[in-house]
């Protein structure tokens, strides 16, 4: 993407109105690079739910390579963009992903909690309960069975 191109797009998630912001996001999709992924991650503490959330899937389709970014955001960001954090790592769905997550599961903010619970119940739905079982004592085996809601088996 030239420097132009890239610099419009940026003008336009800060000017733009909501639908222009989603049109220069789904532009951005398009280019995998450290400037766009750079970008992106800042857009995580957009005050716009509906931004946040499109950057989500965008980051989480781009994989782990921004996993260690989103962890950082996850301790030291504001509330919402601790959520978007949360929420991406759970898309994602990497399972050495879970102790981070786990740090925030009794968060001060409700929002986060939720994000945080529902990023572990996609983990273990992605990676299946077996692996979390290989991976972890029962200590933290049992805290993520009672967040996803997994019964036992008998």
């Amino acid at each position: 993407m030239n420097e132009k191109r890239f610099s419009r797009l940026k003008e336009t998630l800060k000017t733009g109105g909501l639908n222009e912001k989603l049109s220069a996001l789904e532009e951005l999709k398009e280019e995998d690079s450290a400037k766009v992924n750079n970008l992106l991650l800042t857009l995580l503490s957009s005050e716009s739910w509906t931004l946040r959330n499109r950057v989500c899937e965008i980051l989480a389709e781009r994989g782990e390579k921004l996993g260690d970014r989103l962890i950082n955001i996850l301790n030291t960001g504001v509330w919402y963009s601790r959520a978007a954090a949360a929420r991406t790592l759970g898309l994602i769905g990497k399972i050495s992903y879970i102790p981070e997550l786990l740090k925030y599961k009794d968060d001060s903010n409700e929002v986060v909690r939720e994000e945080v619970r529902n990023a572990i119940k996609n983990i273990v739905e992605k990676n299946g309960f077996n692996r979390i079982q290989e991976e972890f004592d029962l200590d933290t085996q049992e805290m993520i069975r009672e967040i996803a809601g997994i019964e036992y088996e008998y």
